[in-house]
């Protein structure tokens, strides 16, 4: 008899995990503008004849929704499933959009960018920088081809390295580079880039050459790119400076949501790099390093980070009729370490490793102006405090 009862309990569960739907039509309403194979693009996973799980099919509808609000081509997205006259076993997928502004302005310290995406609905984008330490464009096409996507950047643009004692120097970069993608999907691709710079002091002395080609793979399951309340996010990509060269990179992030605009964000990072110039050196200074004050083992040719930081988006609001501002406050927590290859074994070690604690407030100004301000302090072991300003989103 109990025998009896754990088979129908198996079978039970068999049945209702094996229980697959059929996607009978996938239907794309609003689209005045984008075109239909592009929204079907960032939905791929999603074809008509498809056998999948009913809770699979709702949690891959609610991932595309979130990568079509990600993308900021549209006033709204709302996505769902619904029953259909084909039988019991039949689910449309319905997908309504509401075309949105497509012209993008931002900028930061001494330049100004605008630009626009989608243009003519297919994913394209052109943003223009000009100003004193930026004059130049970025370009994209998404879905080139289908499941590919290519960009790149070409002028003058803006660039820093740091010194050991902390020094930071501006670098000015003049060239381009061209990256070329695969699309696993909208969350996950493979890609190759390519680039030549020429490499300038702020005062436009030439220094010297600068090339270098790298392959990566990255996963982006973040439901906001400024504010990520949940998702993952992971890359992992190696590049050659002069074909001899090279730098391998890891960079894994983590979103978990708790209650209201609150938020726990984790960042591990590692870098490897020998016998690099001072300028491609590995370093944890800056308001992306280790957020307090201090100098010792924080340059290297090997790097590992840890962060944390508590968020919480307290305002979300309009200014002056148009402009979206997210309020969000910010309590952190960095430790990492770096050293030359031939101390390796010391990358881990407790001894004088460098640590920061402290806050901050961060402004983003959403569409149709992309700008991401950020204010902290940080401060070490001694309450030695270290301020930051930076006009760039956070991990």
């Amino acid at each position: 008899m109990r025998q009896k009862v754990w088979y129908g309990i198996l079978m039970l569960c068999f049945f209702s995990y094996s229980w697959s739907l059929v996607i009978h039509k996938i239907k794309v309403s609003g689209n005045t503008f984008t075109s239909r194979d592009l929204i079907l693009g960032v939905a791929s996973e999603l074809y008509e004849g498809l056998e999948i799980a009913e809770k699979d099919l709702e949690r891959v509808a609610s991932r595309i929704e979130e990568r079509l609000k990600n993308t900021g081509w549209f006033y709204s997205v709302n996505v769902y499933v619904v029953p259909t006259s084909a039988g019991d076993g039949y689910r449309n997928v319905i997908i309504e959009v509401v075309e949105g502004f497509l012209w993008r302005f931002g900028g930061g310290n001494a330049y100004a960018m605008f630009g626009k995406e989608n243009i003519g609905g297919k994913g394209r984008k052109l943003l223009v920088y000009l100003g004193y330490n930026r004059q130049g464009v970025k370009w994209g096409w998404e879905e080139i081809l289908p499941r590919f996507s290519v960009g790149g950047r070409l002028g003058n643009f803006d660039d820093a390295y740091y010194t050991e004692d902390g020094s930071r120097y501006s670098l000015q970069k003049i060239g381009g580079d061209v990256q070329f993608s695969y699309l696993f999907s909208w969350d996950s691709r493979l890609g190759v880039h390519a680039g030549y710079e020429a490499v300038f002091e702020e005062n436009y002395h030439f220094l010297f050459p600068e090339a270098g080609i790298g392959a990566f793979y990255l996963f982006d399951s973040r439901d906001d790119i400024f504010s990520a309340r949940k998702g993952l996010y992971g890359k992992i990509g190696i590049e050659w400076l002069y074909l001899t060269n090279s730098i391998w990179q890891y960079d894994g992030r983590v979103f978990l949501p708790l209650f209201g605009g609150m938020r726990l964000t984790f960042r591990g990072l590692v870098e490897i790099g020998e016998n690099l110039p001072i300028q491609k050196a590995c370093h944890l200074f800056g308001i992306n390093g280790v957020r307090s004050f201090g100098r010792d083992h924080r340059m290297g040719e090997i790097k590992v980070l840890g962060s944390g930081e508590l968020r919480n988006t307290f305002l979300r609001t309009v200014v002056f009729g148009f402009l979206n501002v997210v309020f969000e406050g910010v309590v952190f927590c960095d430790v990492g370490r770096c050293e030359m290859m031939d101390k390796m074994n010391q990358i881990f070690s407790l001894e004088e490793i460098p640590f920061g604690w402290g806050g901050g407030i961060r402004f983003y100004f959403m569409e149709p102006v992309y700008v991401p301000l950020r204010f902290e302090v940080g401060f070490n072991e001694k309450f030695q405090p270290q301020f930051f300003f930076a006009v760039e989103e956070p991990f």
